[in-house]
């Protein structure tokens, strides 16, 4: 099997952003105030170890907001919401220690579901009323619904509107007409227009899932990616987003992982 030159796909990309006008340093100068603002806004809302917020999208990739751009600035802003007062465990031995070490929290038990892979069952290991309706008991347990990403819309007044797609929680924040406090101007109502947000709640697995584990083992033969991205990515973890297979009967009750 012949494997493409990425270098040579590299500089037809460069190329074609150099022709729009954008320059990989630019790109990178963006992605990273990206990432230092919601980092510093993580600090002040008190999430200094375990973020509430992350960017993702072209935002993250720092293709977001460039200045004369109005076709690259004109899409939603997209947010990964972290539910952190769930911790999630992959094995019935890790949740006893779990929940010492976090004794607020709400601790679930992944169970990969081998008929769609990619997906998986979380049971809940504490249930509580502000769950239950983000919840379905079958068998013995309490499983843990994709639903839950409605939390997100009932942070929002009726200012706002909600509406879902797939995993995430599109916010339209309506326009408000406000008057400009300057007297040469205190007649004169202005109007400021919000950016719709995408948000999508996930949960965060610390650990590489076992069925993923041929990732880490397979044969590369173009070295890609590097050993620094790799071991990052590893240490990375995975997501859970708010999602189920269309395929499965349980559609309801599975979340997809991303990674």
């Amino acid at each position: 099997m012949d494997f493409p030159d990425l270098c040579v796909y590299s500089i037809y990309v460069s190329n074609i952003l150099r022709a729009n006008g954008i320059i990989l340093p630019v790109v990178e100068l963006r992605r990273n105030e990206a990432m230092y603002t919601f980092n510093i806004l993580n600090i002040f809302n008190g999430h200094r170890t375990e973020p509430s917020e992350m960017p993702c999208g072209s935002r993250a990739e720092g293709l977001a907001m460039l200045a004369g751009r109005a076709d690259l600035s004109s899409s939603d802003e997209d947010v990964i919401i972290f539910a952190n007062d769930f911790k999630v465990c992959e094995d019935k031995s890790e949740i006893e220690a779990l929940c010492l070490s976090y004794p607020m929290s709400c601790p679930i038990l992944r169970i990969p579901d081998v008929t769609c892979p990619g997906y998986a069952k979380l049971v809940l290991v504490k249930m509580s009323s502000k769950l239950r309706k983000f919840s379905e008991f079958k068998g013995r347990d309490y499983f843990l619904k994709n639903s839950l990403k409605e939390r997100i819309a009932d942070n929002f007044d009726r200012k706002y509107h909600c509406t879902f797609h797939g995993p995430a929680v599109k916010v339209e924040l309506l326009s408000q007409t406000t008057t400009s406090s300057d007297n040469s101007e205190r007649n004169s109502p202005k109007k400021f227009e919000f950016k719709n947000k995408d948000y999508v709640l996930c949960l965060k697995g610390q650990s590489w899932p076992v069925e993923a584990y041929e990732w880490k083992t397979r044969h590369r033969p173009s070295n890609w990616p590097p050993k620094k991205l790799f071991d990052n990515i590893i240490k990375s973890g995975y997501l859970l987003a708010g999602v189920g297979n269309k395929q499965s009967e349980e559609k309801c009750n599975t979340m997809e992982g991303i990674f």
